[in-house]
């Protein structure tokens, strides 16, 4: 275990050096899921085999053991595709970003959130 950890802290201590180009940190579980978190300001603290990622105001508990590896990126997920989801009609239309900011226009590329009257999807924009 203290090999784990030990590696693991080297690899931390070695991330804001590839950060540089990269906006977000994912991470991959034994089982093929991926999670991220914005790169910039995380912090992550390792204790009772758990890698706890504080990003904003999001907060990940990760157990180590099924946890696969992290890595930067400049996508925050693994979306391949979009379905169209009949996202037409007539409301309110909100953006956000996958950070919760809210947007008038995707005017940049990434993912964000539309909710329209009674439904939410995610547009992928690149």
């Amino acid at each position: 275990m203290k090999k784990v950890l030990m590696i693991t802290t080297l690899l931390v201590a070695a991330m804001p050096l590839l950060a540089d180009d990269n906006s977000y940190l994912l991470f991959e579980h034994t089982d093929g899921s991926t999670q991220s978190v914005v790169a910039n300001g995380t912090t992550i603290t390792f204790s009772d085999g758990q890698a706890v990622v504080v990003s904003g105001d999001t907060t990940l508990k990760l157990s180590l053991r099924e946890l696969s590896k992290m890595f930067f990126s400049s996508e925050s997920t693994g979306i391949e595709s979009v379905e169209d989801q009949g996202q037409t009609g007539n409301g309110v239309v909100e953006i956000y970003t996958l950070n919760g900011v809210r947007v008038d226009k995707m005017d940049r590329a990434g993912v964000y959130i539309i909710k329209q009257n009674d439904r939410t999807f995610k547009q992928v924009v690149k």
